[in-house]
């Protein structure tokens, strides 16, 4: 913001002083909206190069005690890539395993968990929240999140309470937690919570609310360096994550694209009922599958909410805020349309105000031309991270090379690095 202010009065003082005006045609206005709407409109290819100057394999550790199965979930906590409870660095070596199942003290019942670290510490949340010092000991730290009565963060007179935490950051001493749909808490490192702020429109009274499961959001908080964003949904708004709270900087613009709050929070439950209850009469059908995608192409939730998109998470790097967004359809397994959902991504330019969304599944890699290039681990410290399993690299390969295409050299020497059952291989494309 002062930076933007700082420009207004710089070409204040420029106009004063009779310095000739750029034509319209050259005006680049910069604000704080990403016009996404346009931009999907406006939908292109995009080669990864145009972004990207170079890119990095790193194969993840793999022995016993570090083994993972079928996951696509990770953490990156600087200096640290996270999956569940098990810790590697940024050389892909591994580290330790942070908790053990259980239900004792600094144990936590749930099998899968999230974990972040930050100012020395690792913290994970699952049925409780814990903390543990940098060598994943148990510091004597947690509080109860799920419960048979309620949950210990229950704050009289606030804004609800965090039942379940849907994700969460550093913010600089302190910890940012989002707490579907309606609460972001600012909590410190004894768990106490400091700020209580609510993500929903005011003239949406909490007892209106349905029991939310989908608000569109993946990653509600993506971290850069030292700055954390947060990407309320519901507003359309990106925050800046402060030991303070919630500062805004960027207004995504979805247009008619955007789904209606009303449905999204207040209609959702009873919209996905009647669905339901629709494909349960279809139950005795001759051709069930084609009673139940009737059912589901003809509900009110799918009229309502045709061709909506969603956005999924943002991530800011020094140039650019990228957009993880795809199409809303309901029930898309059951209807035979997977390939609709698939999620695109679009960038912002911060100095030119320009937004590109790309067409496809991602970048066109005309650096290693492993085909297409999807950030599917997310944006962090001005890299793309995507990861994919070795067996993966080894049939891509073979299929290649089976019909006589060229496959890069980077990828045949990697290929000789890894077995089909070693952990997961991390692609890392720098930005210029």
């Amino acid at each position: 913001m002062k930076k933007l202010i700082y420009l207004f009065f710089a070409g204040l003082l420029l106009s004063c002083s009779g310095a000739p005006k750029q034509s319209e045609a050259e005006e680049k206005p910069v604000d704080n909206i990403i016009r996404l709407a346009d931009a999907i409109d406006h939908i292109r290819k995009v080669n990864l190069s145009e972004l990207v100057d170079s890119i990095t394999y790193l194969p993840l550790e793999t022995r016993k005690e570090c083994l993972l199965r079928n996951t696509s979930w990770f953490n990156y906590s600087p200096p640290y890539i996270i999956c569940n409870r098990t810790v590697f660095d940024l050389n892909g070596r591994f580290i330790r395993t942070i908790g053990r199942i259980g239900q004792g003290p600094g144990e936590d019942p749930t099998q899968y968990m999230g974990s972040i670290f930050t100012k020395g510490h690792f913290y994970s949340y699952g049925h409780k929240l814990i903390e543990y010092d940098e060598n994943g000991k148990f510091t004597g730290k947690e509080i109860q999140l799920l419960s048979k009565g309620k949950s210990e963060f229950d704050i009289p007179e606030q804004l609800g309470r965090i039942g379940w935490v849907d994700d969460w950051a550093p913010a600089g001493n302190n910890i940012s937690v989002f707490n579907q749909p309606d609460t972001v808490y600012t909590i410190d490192r004894d768990f106490n919570t400091l700020k209580a702020e609510r993500a929903i429109s005011p003239s949406i009274p909490k007892v209106q609310l349905n029991n939310v499961g989908y608000t569109g959001i993946k990653r509600a908080y993506t971290c850069n360096s030292d700055s954390t964003l947060f990407y309320n949904y519901y507003n359309d708004t990106i925050y800046r994550v402060t030991e303070n709270g919630l500062a805004s900087r960027w207004i995504i613009d979805l247009g008619d694209y955007k789904i209606p709050d009303e449905i999204s929070l207040i209609r959702q439950n009873e919209l996905f009922t009647d669905a339901l209850m629709c494909i349960h009469k279809s139950r005795n059908s001759v051709d069930r599958s084609a009673a139940v995608k009737n059912c589901l192409d003809n509900c009110e939730l799918t009229r309502l909410t045709k061709g909506k998109k969603m956005v999924n998470a943002v991530y800011d790097t020094d140039n650019y805020i990228f957009i993880i967004w795809n199409e809303f359809v309901v029930s898309p397994a059951l209807r035979g349309l997977e390939d609709q959902v698939y999620p695109q991504i679009a960038y912002y330019n911060k100095r030119t105000g320009e937004t590109i969304a790309i067409e496809g599944k991602g970048f066109i890699d005309d650096i290693h031309h492993k085909e297409t290039f999807f950030p599917r681990f997310g944006i962090y410290d001005n890299k793309l991270f995507a990861y994919f399993w070795p067996y993966e690299l080894h049939e891509y390969i073979d299929e290649k090379q089976a019909t006589g295409n060229k496959v890069d050299q980077a990828l045949l020497d990697l290929s000789g690095k890894v077995d089909d059952e070693d952990n997961p291989i991390f692609m890392i494309a720098h930005l210029k």
